[in-house]
């Protein structure tokens, strides 16, 4: 049975790597991949029964950062391998979730090497499909809190920043912290992902909190950049731009036709 929403939080500062958008840097092994916003979906290639994608070029204590966590769902089998100086088997072919779930995993008894890149496979045959939300290497496991919340409002809005607003009983401890990053799926389809910016308390009972933030474009809005440019085609001109803002991807960054050549500074 489908939960009517879930509510997840995590410290970024307990994550080594993590990927939620899949824009850049993936390569398909014996499948097709496709992306519908920061979702990935793979499915084997025509004549194969299995396949993955695979990142490389990251690199991840394992002694540390010791859990694999994942979001995911799927129509067959999956699987997940991770790498150290060879593949190791992370999971093999259990059952995909038919509705996204986040799995963890506890690579203690795998590897407590550098993990240099990941596999996130799909198996059962080349009609099956998996689909993957995120992926993180974390130090500790993230916190479900769907059993404490009271009321829940997620706003998406089409010219300004997405939004949510909560209030949570939480009793002996808060469980909620400025900063931290949340996500919130409604009917198992993730309607928000963003950083918790205000916790009061919302009454004189002392066990009530009123929780708000703003998807992870809030980041943008505090950053500035300055770029000189004497002449630059404008696509290659917006990704030295942004090269060094990991939020912002150039995936579909294309040059225009006729040439369009920037002459002057950009901020």
């Amino acid at each position: 049975m489908t939960d009517l929403y879930k509510v997840v939080v995590h410290n970024p500062g307990d994550v080594a790597w993590e990927d939620d958008s899949f824009a850049e840097g993936w390569m398909e092994l014996y499948v097709t991949m496709s992306r519908d916003g920061d979702i990935v979906k793979i499915q084997p290639a025509t004549g194969y029964s299995s396949g993955c994608i695979e990142k490389t070029g990251f690199s991840v204590e394992a002694s540390t950062y010791k859990y694999l966590v994942v979001c995911l769902k799927g129509t067959a089998q999956y699987y997940i391998e991770v790498y150290d100086g060879s593949w190791k088997i992370v999971c093999a072919y259990p059952d995909a979730p038919s509705e996204y779930n986040i799995v963890t995993y506890d690579l203690s008894s795998i590897t407590t090497g550098t993990v240099t890149g990941i596999h996130l496979g799909v198996y059962g045959g080349e009609s099956e499909k998996t689909w993957y939300d995120f992926a993180a290497f974390a130090e500790v496991q993230p916190t479900s809190l769907t059993e404490k919340l009271i009321s829940l409002k997620v706003l998406h809005r089409e010219t300004d920043l997405d939004e949510f607003e909560l209030l949570s009983d939480h009793q002996t401890s808060n469980p909620f912290v400025h900063g931290e990053h949340l996500r919130v799926w409604l009917e198992a389809v993730k309607v928000f992902a963003g950083i918790i910016e205000e916790v009061t308390p919302d009454n004189s009972d002392g066990r009530t909190l009123y929780v708000g933030g703003r998807c992870f474009g809030q980041k943008l809005l505090l950053r500035t950049k300055s770029k000189n440019f004497s002449s630059r085609e404008v696509s290659q001109a917006v990704k030295d731009l942004v090269e060094d803002l990991a939020e912002v991807s150039t995936f579909q960054v294309e040059t225009p036709s006729p040439t369009v050549t920037v002459t002057k500074d950009l901020k």
